[in-house]
């Protein structure tokens, strides 16, 4: 018979063993999520400042007083990192390569935010100066912050929008039934948003390569940001009748920051005999910078009343889509 002292010091060095594979599991999660917010937030950074900056796609209509110009519409940026997302569902243009076996929550809460567009509303009006062939405008946007789903399975979008734009007449043909105008244009847009989801999921539990369990989990990621666009572009257009084409090349500068938060809310269920089920709840926290500089090459039509033009950022492949029902000019 084996002395009692050494079944206990065997029982030990066990549970400490078992013990140590729960918080590697842990830790390990603990670092995806750390990692993942940071660069979450680092890809979106990349493409909020564009975000802000779209939507400033009206014709090449400026002129003095009275000049009035309004508008009501609605736009989609869809950022560079969709697109690998969509087509192969492949995260990593958005989340990084992740090598642990625990990020498979994350990857898979990463891919539901990916794929929500940054979508905008807005309404403008412009009106002439006198003297000069100018006309100078403001427009608005905003939807308020709600969340669509359950408590646990949901998605979770808002944002408020405001903008100024100056339009200076450059040069332009006026015939009987046509005409061709060049303008330079000035516009300044804040936005401050969130966009986010949750989902209820089960996973392998690993402790490096070894499966120590399930994690049931509520994955949450939180992204908002707030910042400033400053935008420079020339456009020109070519109107017949009551149609009109129009296109332009500008840049932007932009300044704000994007904050992601991950959490994950995890019931860890032992299948070692050794573990016990536990639980824990874990959070990561990232911040970046948007991209201080972008380019947007411009192309629209107009027909009637209203307007669709696209925005394309080479730098990136983001691309901005804008629909105006409701474009007057007086």
């Amino acid at each position: 018979m084996k002395p009692w002292w050494k079944i206990g010091a065997g029982l030990l060095i066990a549970g400490v063993m078992f013990g140590t594979q729960f918080d590697d599991m842990t830790n390990d999660l603990k670092k995806v999520l750390d990692d993942g917010s940071k660069q979450v937030a680092a890809s979106l950074a990349k493409n909020v400042g564009y975000y802000t900056g779209s939507g400033n796609v009206t014709p090449a209509n400026a002129s003095g007083f009275l000049g009035l110009k309004v508008g009501l519409g609605a736009g989609t940026a869809l950022p560079g990192y969709l697109w690998p997302v969509i087509f192969s569902g492949n995260t990593s243009s958005l989340t990084g390569e992740m090598t642990s076996k625990n990020a498979a929550g994350f990857e898979a809460m990463a891919k539901v935010v990916g794929l929500l567009p940054l979508s905008y509303d807005m309404l403008y009006a412009k009106i002439g100066l006198p003297v000069i062939p100018m006309d100078v405008g403001l427009r608005l946007g905003f939807f308020p912050e709600l969340q669509f789903g359950t408590a646990d399975n949901y998605v979770k979008l808002g944002f408020f929008h405001f903008g100024a734009e100056a339009r200076y007449k450059i040069t332009g043909i006026n015939l009987v039934f046509a005409k061709s105008q060049i303008e330079a244009r000035v516009s300044y847009d804040y936005d401050g948003g969130v966009i986010g989801a949750s989902q209820k999921m089960a996973t392998v539990a690993y402790a490096d390569t070894t499966v120590i369990g399930t994690n049931e989990m509520t994955m949450a990621m939180e992204n908002r940001w707030g910042g400033s666009s400053l935008g420079l572009k020339v456009v020109g257009g070519l109107s017949v009748m009551m149609f009109d084409i129009y296109g332009g090349v500008g840049v932007n500068f932009n300044f704000g920051e994007v904050n992601t938060a991950l959490t994950s809310k995890v019931s860890f269920t032992d299948t070692t005999g050794s573990l016990g089920n536990q639980s824990v709840e874990l959070k990561g926290e990232g911040k970046a910078s948007y991209d201080l500089f972008n380019m947007r090459l411009m192309l629209g039509t107009h027909f009637f009343v209203s307007d669709i033009a696209l925005e394309w950022n080479p730098l990136n492949n983001a691309l901005a889509v804008t629909i105006v029902p409701i474009s007057l000019a007086f």
